[in-house]
């Protein structure tokens, strides 16, 4: 980690646990740190690698043939998270049409299984970008050329909140009651045959505790209610 920028602290603070079982996690990516839990993603980028106490995903322009795989990145579990975080450096050389990097959930009910995957993702010309289970959908959002700007996401009684520098930018609102965590980052970038780097760094996510603990929780409760009523 170079530095824990104030957007991202501010971001994080925001969002601090409100239940005593909630954890805020902090991967700093500071030179030495192992990478050894990150897996690829559709496909391995060329480089993933901790820089000068950032992470670098680079992409060298060899692109594929198959269109699923033009985009490549790699994925790190987290648990069961209600926010997650990261910031990334907004390249001015970023330009045109092209999808550049961003950050990518995996978002899960509460059954286990998966309700969709909500993308925030900066792409050149057109800005930054959200994606949800109906697809792309542009935003006003503004954001810092060539500094490091916060990216987020967060579930809420209104669905899942998408942030940047700690602004809501869009909210899906379909997924009310449908997404109960998150449990894995994934980072991507799109390889349209060019090189170009994507720094990360700060990434955050707010651990949350099991349904079973919760439902302990709440039958300890009403065993005590029911004692309380009896005695």
């Amino acid at each position: 980690m170079n530095k824990l920028t104030p957007l991202s602290l501010l971001a994080a603070l925001a969002f601090l646990p409100s239940f005593a079982n909630a954890g805020l996690v902090t991967v700093e990516f500071n030179d030495g740190d192992s990478l050894s839990d990150w897996t690829v993603d559709r496909a391995a980028p060329a480089g993933f690698e901790i820089v000068n106490n950032e992470l670098v995903m680079s992409i060298d322009g060899t692109s594929s043939d198959s269109s699923f795989h033009k985009t490549k990145g790699m994925k790190l579990d987290i648990g069961r998270a209600d926010y997650l975080a990261i910031d990334i450096m907004i390249d001015s050389a970023w330009e045109g049409v092209n999808r550049f990097g961003g950050i990518w959930a995996t978002a899960f009910n509460l059954l286990g299984g998966i309700s969709g995957w909500p993308i925030l993702e900066f792409q050149g010309d057109d800005g930054i970008q959200a994606w949800d289970n109906n697809g792309w959908h542009a935003t006003d959002a503004s954001y810092n050329p060539d500094e490091f700007n916060n990216f987020a996401f967060q579930i809420n009684d209104f669905g899942v909140e998408y942030l940047v520098n700690g602004n809501v930018i869009y909210t899906d609102p379909n997924d009310i009651y449908q997404t109960a965590y998150f449990g894995n980052v994934i980072l991507n970038a799109k390889d349209a045959g060019f090189e170009y780097n994507v720094r990360y760094d700060n990434l955050s996510y707010r651990t949350v505790p099991e349904p079973t603990t919760l439902a302990i929780f709440g039958l300890a409760l009403l065993g005590l209610t029911v004692k309380r009523k009896r005695s």
